[in-house]
Parts: C-alpha cells; structure tokens; sequence
C-alpha cells in the first residue's frame, strides 16, 4: 500500500489525484459515482469509481453518463469545464461534482466560452488547501531530480493554492450539508 505524499504542488504533471474524504462526500450526495472522465488507475485504486477514462481513453471525446466526478487535468481545465457544461445541460450526466484546484481557477473559466462558470451552481471554498496526492511515478522523478540537484526535498510543505468544489445537481441540502465540513459553501438557496 501506498502512503498519500501531500506535497507542494508543481505544473511537472497533470498527475495530481483527489484524496479519498472528498470522492466519498461526493458519494453521499450524489448517491454514488459512476464515471471519473480524467482518472488514473493508480487514482482509482484508491477512489473506487466503477467507471473511469484515461488519457488514452480522452475522457473530453466520450460520453459521460450517470454521476460523474471530476479532478480535471492540469493544461485541459477549460475544455473538460465545457465538456462539463455539454454533458450536464443534455441530461447525459444528471450529477457531476467538480473539482477545483485554485481560486485562480475560476478567473480562467469565465473567459473559456461557457455560458456558465463554476461560480453559477453551488460552490465550497474550502477552509483549508486541498492536499492533492501525487503520482508515485512522477514523485520519485521530482525527488531524483531534485537530489540531483543537491536539494533537501521538504516534506513537510503544504500545497500552494486554495481550491473550491462545485456542484451541479438537484441534491443542494446535501451538498450543504456533507461540504460545509470542508469550508464554505454558497450559492444554495
């Protein structure tokens, strides 16, 4: 078994997976999920989600059914938060929790052609820096190439943004409920 190495997160790798507390939020509101359209198997041997797609599947050219969760990869944030709109908006997905890795996130998506952004459905920011978990293969490149380097890896540090959770569906008291541990969250009226 693995151990969740929260370090400081860097743009050397789209490969940062959620921790698990968060998918099993998304559970208790969505009822389950059935579908991570950017996943890893290594992410997913944690997380447990009956269906995923990789890169090499190209989760932005499938379909996406049912209750869906998404980490989207660093580099294709506006295209999967489109895709997000596509799906959801033509009933394929009937729930989908998103989420954000930075503040600085959402600057981005209200000029990526949407007709909506993360911030015009339910939103938690979270009190605290979501601490990603970071691909083993890609931590031990970083790590080798840093003691390379002649550099002491710190592995106390934290991560470097503040990030926000987004859902869109009809399950609002839940959400409330189950992600106001997480920090705080608008938009339920």
């Amino acid at each position: 078994m693995t151990t969740e190495f929260a370090s400081r997160l860097t743009m050397d790798s789209p490969e940062w997976y959620t921790p698990t507390m968060f998918a099993d939020s998304a559970r208790i509101v969505m009822g389950g999920i059935d579908l991570d359209p950017a996943s890893h198997p290594e992410a997913n041997a944690r997380l447990k989600i009956p269906t995923i797609y990789t890169v090499e599947d190209d989760g932005l050219h499938q379909r996406w059914n049912g209750r869906v969760f998404v980490n989207p990869p660093g580099g294709l944030v506006g295209q999967f938060w489109l895709k997000v709109l596509a799906e959801y908006h033509a009933g394929h997905a009937q729930q989908i929790m998103w989420i954000g890795y930075s503040l600085e996130q959402l600057q981005t998506l209200q000029n990526c052609g949407g007709s909506f952004t993360p911030l015009d459905y339910p939103i938690c920011v979270t009190a605290k820096r979501i601490a990603f978990v970071e691909n083993i293969a890609k931590r031990n490149q970083r790590l080798a190439k840093l003691k390379m380097q002649g550099k002491t890896p710190n592995a106390k540090s934290s991560p470097t943004h503040s990030n926000y959770i987004t859902y869109l569906g009809p399950n609002l008291k839940e959400f409330h409920k189950e992600f106001s541990q997480y920090g705080r969250v608008n938009g339920i009226r």
